[in-house]
């Protein structure tokens, strides 16, 4: 792993991504045009809400996809 692989959480994802509702990123998640969220208690249940994140890069590389779809249709 990268030393420069940041772990974010959803306050910082929904910044990153414009304000979206940790519901509209999670129905994005379920859709696969997201990046996946991993728990970070790798322990925890599985149903519980235990914390979770986001590899930063992961974020900007979808946001980048998202802008790059934008200047492929204009």
């Amino acid at each position: 792993m990268s030393q420069n692989r940041r772990i974010i959480r959803l306050p910082e994802v929904r910044e990153k991504c414009g304000g979206l509702s940790g519901e509209q990123i999670r129905r994005l998640e379920k859709a696969g045009q997201f990046p996946k969220r991993f728990k970070l208690n790798p322990t925890a249940d599985p149903t519980s809400n235990a914390a979770a994140g986001w590899f930063s890069d992961e974020i900007d590389e979808y946001i980048e996809g998202l802008a790059a779809r934008r200047e492929a249709t204009s």
